[in-house]
């Protein structure tokens, strides 16, 4: 399996100069726009038709995507701006973006009070909002009318554990020829790399771009290799972020 973990565009709150000024389920900005249709131009210019994916695939050939990418899978977070990001490439990829609950950013859906009430988890958007959003989205029965978190805000160590859980799920698919794209966020990307990586939550932290994409090939038995990290290629320098 090769797993492409790819962050969202850049976002309200990331583009937030005080951070208490951010919401819970934050929209893409115009930048973050402009990031997206990068990205997806830059993945479909260089899409490989599935046979040949797979035939490189098998002899090793394309390690670090010299040869193009051709995505047979699109996971995404429930979060607005990962939905957001993801449905332009499902039009550019010919891909069904399908929806996993449990890839959301570390913390989940809250805000910050202050004061004595504090931190106060709120419950995501719900199932008839997003699909008439994203219709073309695969939801999770896990995305109900009353939306589908209803925790505080996580912790970081429940965040570790939430990404072993998604590592377990991933590994139905280790050792096949799938080609997951993962479009999730910064903090849960760092949390999944560690958990794959057997590291321990402190001590290393992985930054990633908006849009960057990092490439992971999960093999049925041995060795994980992260072939690359924070890819940005199809981002001139004034769309880093």
């Amino acid at each position: 399996m090769e797993l492409y973990l790819i962050r969202h565009a850049q976002s309200t709150n990331n583009a937030l100069p005080d951070q208490t000024l951010r919401v819970e389920d934050p929209r893409l900005t115009d930048m973050g726009w402009q990031q997206t249709r990068r990205l997806a131009d830059y993945l479909a210019a260089q899409r490989l038709p599935a046979t040949e994916a797979a035939h490189l695939a098998t002899n090793g050939s394309n390690e670090f995507n010299q040869q193009g990418y051709s995505f047979t899978r699109l996971l995404v977070s429930p979060m607005t701006r990962t939905l957001q990001t993801a449905q332009v490439l499902a039009d550019a990829l010919g891909l069904i973006p399908e929806v996993w609950a449990d890839i959301f950013e570390v913390g989940g859906i809250y805000l910050d009070y202050g004061g004595p009430i504090g931190e106060v988890g709120l419950p995501g958007r719900t199932r008839t909002d997003l699909q008439a959003e994203f219709p073309q989205a695969i939801l999770p029965d896990a995305i109900g009318e009353d939306g589908w978190w209803w925790g505080g805000r996580e912790t970081r160590p429940e965040s570790l554990l939430r990404a072993g859980r998604v590592m377990e799920r991933l590994a139905a698919w280790a050792g096949t020829d799938e080609r997951i794209c993962m479009m999730t966020h910064g903090a849960f990307s760092d949390r999944l790399l560690k958990v794959y990586g057997q590291q321990a939550l402190d001590g290393v932290a992985y930054f990633l771009v908006n849009t960057a994409i990092s490439r992971l090939d999960v093999p049925a038995a041995g060795r994980i290799s992260i072939r690359y990290l924070n890819r940005c290629a199809h981002l001139p320098a004034d769309l880093l972020t």
